[in-house]
């Protein structure tokens, strides 16, 4: 609670200064918790994204993410691909800028473990998702050349997952929640 007053207090202290001019390019990381299916429950993801802003009230983003995890112990790995965008509106008040739009991604996951038959065989699970849904965000201008934000979305994902334990492919499509943590650098 006391870190929602003091980032209140500061953004209202700092928003009533001249805004800031919005850079036309920028590149950033997003932190955030991802949510896809429940044997990859949650992968911390850091996406590489692209800030592109060609209007003063319009921005696109795309963002690209790897993740690799290996068991030494099991030669196990988990890996993804993560690739989308998101286009937005925005609004700045001083030194705060505001944004709503849609975000989108795809995903590419495998997912290696041992066979539960055979315990010296390895199984794999690969899958492939499709997320897409609202968010909205905002984000602190330190200068004119970083920031920092945070943004939360409602994210629909569908998609498909096969096993080559049985070679079945399963269907399904969750609601989530997104919420992640923003730096952007502007050039």
């Amino acid at each position: 609670m006391a870190a929602i007053l003091l980032a209140v207090t500061v953004f209202r202290t700092y928003a009533q200064e001249e805004p800031t001019e919005m850079k036309v390019f920028g590149m950033g990381l997003h932190f955030e918790q991802v949510y896809y299916y429940y044997n990859y429950s949650a992968i911390p993801a850091g996406n590489i994204l692209f800030t592109i802003t060609p209007m003063k009230n319009f921005r696109i983003e795309p963002e690209i993410g790897f993740s690799l995890y290996k068991d030494k112990d099991d030669d196990l790995t988990d890996q993804g691909l993560y690739y989308g965008a998101g286009i937005f509106g925005m609004y700045q008040k001083g030194k705060v800028n505001f944004y709503g739009g849609l975000r989108f991604k795809f995903a590419n996951m495998k997912n290696e473990y041992l066979s539960y038959t055979y315990p010296d065989v390895k199984e794999e699970i690969k899958y492939n998702v499709f997320s897409i849904g609202p968010a909205i965000g905002a984000e602190f201008l330190f200068g004119k050349h970083f920031s920092l934000g945070g943004e939360i979305g409602l994210i629909h994902s569908s998609g498909k997952s096969e096993d080559s334990a049985d070679s079945e492919e399963s269907k399904y499509s969750t609601f989530n929640t997104e919420t992640g943590v923003l730096l952007r650098f502007y050039f």
